[in-house]
């Protein structure tokens, strides 16, 4: 029995909240990953039980008196895939009736785990690839704009210039084949309308919040950083994007890590082409097919943009919706990078969003999120089903009235 030495510590106020938990089990009803697996380890009472655990043996009454009191190895392997497989979606906080916060006690956990040279395989492969090419898809900086390239719009579209408004277009969004189409539908939304607009190119670098689901917050502050440092550069007053991971990491997460306000506003690419539709600057033709919709959890639940979206679609066809949405949307097995760390499982929550979307009836299933996207069409293809998968700006830049 091989024992190992944790350095594990918690910010007072999260150590507080993770004693508060009582294990009533209501986190448990909506957890995506537990509902697509049935496994007990995924559930959100035994994650927090381990990082307890983990967090007594360094923190607690019994080591301020013996010192740090070492845990089995075994024990700290068999919490990778507890914390790890997980899509960090937020449903255990939003059930949560004391105020636990358990999604951002998971972040802590992965820092822990990072940390003491704990995780999984599939985070080796995003660290290699961040290391190599500063990206978590190993695609690196010259391809930042091949987007662009494929769609002929380099001398089209701005770059680097001092604008108003800057497009952070984000990996997965500039660099996955599926969702190239949207960063290119957001150029031409934004040139229809006529907005002072223009692109980082090769400045913008990954959001960084893919170093936080892997643990690492160093390097996190430094993506922080640089990316701030470029957008202030070009003296922009607002910095929109497609994708809700960067949109929460740059309006809510910036902050934090570097300690201080910042000198633009952030928005989602919803509630700038809402507020187009509200000031008469952007029509679209409407009686487009029967439209059902998918809330994205960072977008929805985390950073409450929930009718923006709807506005839009109300303005192109017939919305449908689902039953569990807005604040209780169910995730699409994308977040967390756990389509990195068990495929299997994330297609699998995918599979269980796309029924739901299918027993509408509805043709398209919009959403506004490329890893949403990007996993839906996964779940749509396992289930040999044609329902279009979309993003909300791809279906806006089709129907644009002239």
């Amino acid at each position: 029995m091989r024992l190992v030495h944790v350095k594990a510590e918690l910010e007072p106020e999260e150590l507080e909240r993770l004693r508060l938990c009582t294990a009533c089990g209501e986190c448990i009803v909506e957890c995506p990953v537990f509902k697509a697996t049935g496994n007990s380890k995924h559930l959100p009472v035994n994650k927090g039980r381990a990082l307890r655990r983990i967090v007594e043996r360094s923190q607690g009454i019994v080591s301020s008196i013996q010192g740090q009191v070492p845990l089995r190895e075994y024990f700290m392997r068999s919490s990778v895939s507890k914390v790890y497989e997980c899509t960090l979606c937020g449903a255990c906080t939003e059930q949560c009736k004391f105020d636990v916060k358990p999604d951002d006690l998971w972040y802590q956990f992965r820092r822990i785990m990072y940390e003491n040279g704990f995780i999984p395989e599939g985070m080796k492969v995003l660290i290699t690839a961040f290391k190599e090419k500063g990206d978590p898809y190993g695609m690196g900086r010259k391809m930042r704009l091949y987007w662009a390239k494929r769609a002929k719009l380099i001398g089209k579209i701005p770059i680097n210039r001092k604008a108003k408004t800057v497009y952070f277009v984000g990996c997965t969004t500039a660099f996955t084949r599926i969702n190239r189409v949207s960063a290119v539908s957001m150029a031409q939304i934004l040139n229809a309308v006529g907005e002072e607009w223009t692109l980082l190119g090769d400045e913008e670098v990954c959001c960084g919040a893919p170093w936080l689901m892997i643990g690492d917050v160093n390097s996190a502050k430094e993506s922080a950083k640089r990316n701030v440092e470029a957008i202030e550069r070009l003296g922009a007053e607002r910095v929109v994007t497609t994708c809700p991971t960067c949109f929460k990491q740059l309006k809510v997460v910036y902050p934090k890590l570097l300690e201080r306000e910042l000198g633009f506003e952030v928005i989602h690419a919803t509630q700038l082409i809402s507020s187009y539709l509200m000031d008469g600057m952007l029509s679209l033709r409407e009686g487009i097919r029967e439209i059902v919709y998918h809330d994205p959890c960072e977008l929805a639940r985390q950073m409450g943009v929930i009718e923006e979206p709807r506005f839009i679609l109300t303005k192109l066809g017939v919305l449908k919706e689902l039953e569990k949405r807005g604040l209780e949307t169910q995730c699409c097995g994308g977040g967390g990078f756990l389509r990195a760390i068990n495929e299997e499982i994330s297609v699998k929550v995918a599979q269980l969003r796309v029924n739901q979307a299918l027993e509408t009836g509805a043709g398209i299933f919009a959403t506004s999120c490329p890893s949403c996207k990007m996993n839906l069409s996964e779940g749509a293809k396992v289930l040999n089903t044609n329902i279009d998968v979309v993003d909300l700006v791809e279906v806006v830049a089709r129907n644009i009235e002239v």
